[in-house]
């Protein structure tokens, strides 16, 4: 992807799901997320208790074009574009 082509903030499948601050590929398949390109200062597991009393914690991974595409933990919800693999 290149910049400014395309969604700016974009989701990978790398999560914390399973076990918090072990993030992988996937929901529990045990593939380790070994790529060291992340924002400066994450992932920071920033978390919130919205008013209703859940707490939300930062869990999904995403690509930010504002920081050429690193690595950062967001929260899950947080409407953005998947980011695909094709393998011919």
């Amino acid at each position: 992807m290149l910049l400014g082509v395309g969604p700016q903030f974009v989701w990978t499948s790398g999560n914390d799901l399973g076990n918090e601050g072990n993030y992988e590929w996937g929901f529990n398949s045990g593939d380790p997320v070994e790529f060291g390109e992340w924002v400066p200062g994450q992932p920071n597991e920033w978390y919130c208790t919205c008013d209703n009393g859940v707490t939300v914690l930062q869990d999904c991974l995403a690509v930010d074009a504002a920081y050429q595409y690193e690595l950062m933990d967001a929260e899950c919800y947080f409407p953005a574009e998947p980011l695909c693999q094709y393998n011919p």
